[in-house]
């Protein structure tokens, strides 16, 4: 197996040979921190710019691009970082946009809409878990809610009386409220 050697120029002009690992340790002692200048002039982050440096060393090691041309290593790595940086950018504009579109949802010109979301939440909860009461509970609570009836109209209409049609109201209600009780207090928070 022949060892493949590596040659580079110092800042002296000294050319000298090495092997793939003291190769990989020399143009990372050479160029990690001019790139992590670099890298940090462009995001303006310095624990995001090193992390980038090192994500494309790691990189540059994987590909094993230094062994088919090591005269073109130091262009490749500034062209990848300023590449990882642009991306982080992207990632931090986006994430901004999404930051300014919720505030823009929460301020006073969108508090109606705001409002709507919660009541049509709050709504299809409430709906559902009507449909989980027994059926009776369901009659009353759906007759005397949803299409506005009275108690003796109901009673009237069940063959039952106002006082057990008010038991099942009162009863029905409370067990709606322990059911969603969680998302009311999560919506009285705003």
């Amino acid at each position: 197996m022949e060892l493949q050697a590596y040659t580079f120029q110092n800042d002296e002009g000294v050319v000298f040979s090495m092997g793939r690992d003291k190769a990989f340790d020399f143009i990372f002692r050479q160029y990690y921190t001019p790139l992590c200048f670099f890298a940090n002039k462009i995001i303006n982050n310095r624990d995001e710019a090193q992390d980038i440096v090192q994500d494309c060393f790691v990189k540059l090691w994987d590909q094993k691009a230094f062994e088919d041309r090591p005269e073109t290593v130091k262009s490749f790595l500034y062209l990848m970082v300023q590449n990882k940086c642009i991306d982080v950018l992207r990632k931090i504009k986006t994430r901004k946009a999404k930051e300014v579109q919720i505030k823009n949802m929460l301020t006073d010109s969108n508090v109606e809409y705001f409002d709507e979301v919660v009541f049509a939440e709050l709504t299809d909860k409430i709906l559902s878990q009507i449909d989980q009461l027994p059926a009776t509970m369901q009659q009353v609570i759906k007759k005397y809610y949803l299409e506005g009836k009275k108690c003796k109209e109901i009673a009237v209409e069940l063959n039952s009386s106002s006082e057990a049609i008010y038991k099942h109201k009162t009863r029905a209600i409370k067990l709606i409220r322990e059911k969603i009780s969680s998302l009311i207090s999560f919506f009285s928070f705003f």
